[in-house]
């Protein structure tokens, strides 16, 4: 898909978004490297997520790209894990509660959906929805169960700004209205 002005405007207010988002918290270095960080991770999924779609356009098949995604991410878990009982050791205790224990299903399910998503939808798109989605997810999360700032009214913000961000971004351009 091209680069269309919707598309444009959606993608700076997403970045506003984020920003304003996060900005009552940008005061210190430990601050600003909780933003850039997510910022490389996010650059990497959208790279990720064009990846799956052209795998999944070549094998013709979600499952393709849902498990090779799989195999990798396994790999590198293993590898990390490997590192960290040499470092530290093996660990004397394991988290009892079973909500620790389920984030691979949850990201191979989220894996399966975006390779099936990214071919209609475009990694632009998916990707600020996935952003939108996290912070109104956040919203949610702070209201309920408050972590550290709770509910602030950047956060609330942020989280309004993203979801315009992302229906201006899938709005039709003029050239394909036509």
């Amino acid at each position: 898909m091209d680069p269309t002005p919707l598309r444009i405007v959606g993608t700076a207010l997403a970045v506003v978004a984020v920003a304003v988002a996060v900005g009552s918290n940008l005061g210190t270095l430990h601050y600003v490297w909780l933003v850039v960080f997510p910022f490389v991770i996010g650059v990497l999924v959208a790279g990720q997520s064009m990846a799956n779609g052209i795998v999944r356009a070549a094998a013709q098949s979600a499952i393709a790209s849902t498990f090779i995604n799989f195999v990798v991410g396994t790999t590198i878990l293993v590898v990390a894990a490997a590192v960290s009982v040499v470092v530290s050791g093996w660990p004397t205790n394991w988290p009892s509660s079973p909500w620790y224990y389920i984030g691979g299903i949850v990201g191979t399910i989220f894996i399966a959906v975006a390779a099936m998503l990214v071919r209609t939808a475009g990694v632009l798109l998916l990707s600020m929805s996935n952003v939108a989605g996290q912070l109104i997810a956040a919203v949610a999360f702070e209201a309920g169960i408050p972590l550290a700032d709770g509910l602030t009214p950047g956060l609330i913000a942020g989280s309004a700004i993203s979801l315009l961000a992302v229906v201006i971004a899938a709005l039709p351009s003029r050239a394909t209205a036509n």
